[in-house]
């Protein structure tokens, strides 16, 4: 009886020092855990302060109910497809400045005749969604400063400045 009192000492004894190394391994990973987080959060706010990080797009597409993601490059690329401009739209949009770091194309030709030559411009999917705003904006009564505005925030969000595009394709 005595040894089997002894052996349930031992045991009991092991599960003590068993829970206070778990209790302090647990300690050492949340602090580790904590310290990295801090590492972290100080990295982030070093690269807001810098400008290095990705600026959310400050333009009007939005107030359009045009979102800056996916959803809104696909609305525009349906635009430049479905909407047709008269004339004197199609004169506003032309020689708007389209230029991207995906190809050398910088402009959207102008026929002799000063209209829009879409033909003409490029059509990788960056150049159609940004003709399908300039499309729409013409359409919606937006001056050419205002849509030139706007299509310079879609230049940034489809090639950020830190480096290539994020957003569409120019394929």
């Amino acid at each position: 009886m005595e040894g089997e009192k002894k052996s349930n000492y031992a045991v009991i004894a092991v599960a003590i020092v068993f829970v206070i190394g778990l209790a302090v391994y647990t300690q050492y990973r949340i602090s580790a855990t904590n310290t990295e987080l801090d590492r972290v959060a100080i990295t982030m706010a070093t690269a807001a302060q810098s400008g290095t990080q990705q600026a959310e797009p400050r333009g009007i597409s939005q107030q359009m109910e045009i979102n800056y993601n996916t959803d809104g490059y696909n609305t525009l690329l349906k635009y430049y497809k479905s909407i047709n401009l008269d004339a004197e739209q199609s004169k506003k949009v032309a020689g708007l400045d389209v230029e991207l770091p995906c190809c050398g194309f910088q402009k959207i030709v102008t026929k002799t005749d000063g209209t829009a030559d879409f033909p003409g411009s490029c059509h990788c999917g960056h150049h159609d969604a940004m003709y399908g705003l300039a499309k729409y904006m013409v359409q919606k009564g937006y001056s050419r400063e205002e849509m030139q505005k706007e299509l310079d925030v879609w230049k940034e969000v489809f090639f950020p400045t830190q480096g290539g595009g994020n957003l569409g394709g120019c394929a």
